[in-house]
């Protein structure tokens, strides 16, 4: 019998000599100085030096394998196209150079810039600029020189003028153009995208101009002198306080909106912890689906003297107001063995409106939103307003054109429905604008 095995264990093979490269810093490092990844680029605007030069740009159209090239007045537009973008903005670096030349007794400007985003310009680019004197200057982008490697960096640009803007050169870029645009630096500021269309620069200035009104709309029907505060509309003599109503509308608005707002009171519902009830208004407003189930989804109106009787706790009960809007049952706490009772459980006084149907406000004392919201169940026969805020939710958007109809509906409701779905658009245009909900 041979004394070594028939297949003998062979020695593990020994690992190449390989080349390890020193690491300056590790992939995953992450300066505690510049928190890139939370700041919106539009905040660090104001760290651009230079001065705001506004401009009509023209990038060209460039497929995937074209070059660059000048732009030529006698270039056919099949062989040379453009986007036209209104309002763009760059920071001029100092002032523009200029020269003379003798042979052609023509001034020439140059300069440099560096491009807020939007924008990713190319050599060859063209842009119209004032010159001074009442006259406009055509530029060519002679080179471009990004200044970081991140997505949506800002350019720097080296440009000179080529000619005066002349009637044949304003034509022959108008039969050029593709699309037009326009630059929206305010978006760009509030971290949405800046170059949007005509139409929707249009219909936003329209939606701006819409929430101005619909503020003093608002107050002129449902502020009360009498008690300074928002009342629900609708209800007759039988006044009736929300207080998630009116503290959602204070959240949103600011006084500068109206000298009507600084003297709206918001009462002291806090019997039974009433103040610190989650709403709806607080999950549209942050947009936070996961407050969906914790809300409370239906309402009671109870009478003021169910509120603490002594005068000193400023409870609601000695305001004047006879009635408050309350959730018929609350979310379960630790406490819910502890807290008080309400015994009131009345329905909101409500006028019937036909279709289209816009909320289940009214509907078996839902609180504006109805269950299909709640069972996530949204169809397209679902109330408009539960399409909405359930898109909101799902971080999409409501577009100008959608807003602007639903104000001509809710226009024609009744009060009672008016005061909450006004309300409900006054919330919307202002996540839709960002315009800096004070939440």
């Amino acid at each position: 019998m041979s004394l070594m095995p028939e297949n003998p264990i062979l020695p593990k093979p020994q690992k190449d000599v390989e080349e390890i490269l020193p690491s300056i810093q590790s992939k995953e490092y992450c300066s505690c100085l510049v928190t890139s990844g939370e700041v919106k680029l539009g905040h660090l605007l104001q760290y651009i030096r230079g001065t705001d030069y506004i401009v009509t740009y023209y990038p060209q159209v460039l497929g995937r394998d074209d070059s660059p090239t000048n732009y030529d007045i006698n270039q056919t537009p099949d062989y040379q196209q453009y986007y036209r973008v209104k309002n763009f903005v760059f920071r001029l670096q100092g002032s523009m150079d200029n020269s003379f030349t003798s042979d052609t007794n023509q001034l020439t400007l140059s300069g440099r810039g560096i491009m807020l985003p939007g924008i990713i310009p190319n050599r060859g680019d063209i842009f119209i600029g004032d010159i001074g004197n009442a006259r406009l200057g055509l530029f060519s982008i002679d080179s471009v020189n990004p200044l970081t490697y991140r997505d949506g960096s800002v350019f720097e640009i080296t440009f000179k003028m080529i000619d005066y803007l002349s009637r044949e050169i304003e034509e022959d870029l108008d039969e050029k153009t593709v699309a037009e645009y326009i630059y929206d630096r305010v978006a760009l500021e509030n971290g949405q995208a800046p170059i949007v269309t005509e139409e929707e620069y249009g219909q936003k200035i329209e939606i701006v101009e819409l929430y101005k009104q619909l503020i003093k709309r608002y107050l002129g029907d449902f502020y009360s002198h009498e008690f300074s505060t928002l009342l629900v509309g609708g209800q007759g003599c039988n006044t009736t306080y929300d207080y998630y109503a009116v503290k959602a509308f204070l959240s949103v608005v600011n006084t500068r909106d109206d000298s009507r707002i600084r003297k709206i009171e918001l009462f002291n519902v806090g019997d039974y912890a009433l103040n610190e009830e989650l709403s709806f208004w607080s999950m549209l407003i942050e947009k936070n689906p996961e407050y969906l189930d914790q809300v409370f989804q239906k309402y009671r109106v109870v009478t003021t003297n169910e509120f603490h009787g002594h005068p000193t706790t400023r409870s609601i009960r000695w305001t004047g107001v006879k009635s408050a809007v309350m959730p018929l049952k609350r979310q379960e706490t630790v406490d819910s063995c502890f807290q008080g009772r309400l015994y009131s459980n009345q329905p909101l006084k409500m006028e019937f409106y036909s279709d289209p149907q816009l909320s289940s406000l009214g509907d078996d004392r839902w609180y504006v939103l109805g269950s299909n919201l709640y069972d996530e169940n949204i169809t397209n026969v679902t109330p408009l307003v539960e399409q909405y805020v359930a898109r909101l939710l799902r971080g999409e958007s409501i577009t100008y054109a959608e807003l602007l109809s639903f104000h001509k509906q809710v226009n024609k409701l009744p009060d009672v429905h008016r005061y909450y779905l006004q309300l409900l658009l006054i919330i919307m245009i202002k996540l839709e604008t960002n315009r800096a909900c004070e939440c």
